[in-house]
């Protein structure tokens, strides 16, 4: 794979701007760490190229820089000024802690920097049409094919080798938060004939389904929940038809495969009849794990539970109770599955209060900018971006197919502020 970052980077070289943003979406579906996402030295140090390298050079191709910070987004991103600044302190902090674990804190810290940068980048490239959906789906269609390719003809593991779950070069949780945020979009996408946006949903849905992420399924779900409370009384024959047809076409078109990812949506349907969590098995070991680290919480000191026991620290509590990780195969960012209880673990109860306070100003400033839709989109995302803050190491994903999609998802809303081409 290494051979593909070489060629995507060229590319993103040579072509013009706009193309350059796609080739680097692309390029987050190849994930150099392998199925295993091991930390060995060799492995960090390309994976940090993959992912630090491209939206570098896509900024410096920009001609005119001082229009990311223009007018709507340099307003827009002032507000979180002093919030990020008071985050980053902290981050930084926490490194001279002594549980602290300095490799993993240093990948955690590129990994949150990446993200604001992300921000930066898709708030300008939406503001000044640099992107739209319509390139956003070829992107979808090509990952697709990427996806064939690694599931069918060089299966890495990324998907598993016995029941084989439909995923690119990344792992299937990451390539269905993607495909949670293209189904979002699409949603309320209104350039595109009422039954165009129902065959792409389906296939888009079909997608999901083969890659056998419950969130992804839970999440999309709930975006469509809420697109029916959002849109039934405008034309509810529509909905209600629309959503027949995507019902059919989508067990029609996965009836064959679905025998390699069914095991997994039906230990989510005995959780249902059962109430018992447990009967997901990677639930299991969730339980235990977050049962441990809420055991360190309720044991800290005052000075702990305000700042944390350091960045990463939770390496060394799962090295000392859990014998099927050692040094050499853990990776501190992609643990806990838990995204709240890490960052009350290892930066504490002002961490925790931090992130919240930034999230929910963030999300009530879209709410309450002008509704279009893709603010509707971004409304329909909510339940599932909580759901996987919940359930999967999502600040660790910057450099991911789904890292890079709440990026994208989340600043679509600048698209109709602006009609110049500026950059």
């Amino acid at each position: 794979m290494i051979d593909i970052i070489i060629i995507s980077t060229i590319l993103i070289i040579l072509l013009p701007l706009k193309y350059s943003i796609y080739i680097w979406i692309l390029l987050t579906n190849f994930d150099i760490a392998g199925s295993t996402w091991e930390s060995g030295s060799s492995t960090n140090l390309i994976n940090s190229i993959r992912i630090l390298l491209p939206p570098l050079l896509i900024f410096f191709k920009i001609r005119n820089k001082k229009a990311i910070l223009y007018n709507n987004l340099y307003e827009h991103f002032k507000k979180y000024e002093k919030i990020l600044v008071l985050i980053f302190v902290l981050v930084i902090f926490s490194f001279f802690y002594k549980d602290s674990h300095l490799l993993s804190g240093m990948k955690f810290f590129g990994y949150i920097t990446v993200f604001l940068f992300q921000f930066i980048l898709f708030a300008s490239f939406w503001y000044y049409r640099v992107i739209n959906l319509k390139g956003i789906l070829v992107v979808f269609f090509i990952t697709i094919l990427i996806a064939i390719t690694q599931t069918f003809f060089f299966n890495q593991g990324f998907g598993g080798y016995s029941a084989l779950r439909f995923t690119t070069f990344t792992s299937p949780q990451s390539y269905g938060q993607f495909l949670v945020g293209i189904f979002c979009l699409l949603l309320f996408y209104e350039k595109i004939s009422p039954i165009t946006r129902t065959i792409l949903l389906s296939i888009v849905l079909t997608t999901i389904i083969l890659t056998g992420s419950r969130s992804a399924l839970i999440g999309i779900i709930a975006a469509y929940f809420i697109y029916i409370i959002i849109l039934t009384r405008l034309n509810f024959i529509k909905i209600f038809l629309s959503s027949i047809l995507i019902f059919v076409f989508t067990m029609f078109s996965s009836n064959y495969l679905f025998k390699y990812v069914s095991n997994r949506f039906l230990e989510l349907f005995f959780v249902i009849s059962s109430y018992d969590i447990q009967n997901v098995s990677t639930f299991a070991f969730r339980l235990s794990l977050w049962d441990v680290i809420l055991g360190n919480i309720q044991k800290s000191s005052w000075f702990e539970l305000l700042l944390g026991h350091g960045i990463s620290s939770g390496s060394k509590l799962v090295l000392q109770n859990f014998y099927n990780y050692t040094t050499s195969n853990i990776d501190g960012n992609r643990l806990f599955h838990n995204e709240f209880l890490r960052i009350v673990y290892e930066f504490g109860f002002s961490g925790l209060l931090l992130f919240l306070i930034l999230l929910f100003y963030y999300i009530y400033n879209i709410l309450k900018s002008e509704k279009n839709s893709f603010g509707y989109s971004i409304i329909a995302f909510l339940p599932f971006l909580f759901l996987t803050l919940f359930v999967e190491n999502i600040l660790a994903s910057s450099g991911s197919p789904g890292g890079i999609m709440i990026a994208m998802i989340f600043t679509s809303f600048f698209h109709f502020k602006n009609n110049e081409e500026y950059l």
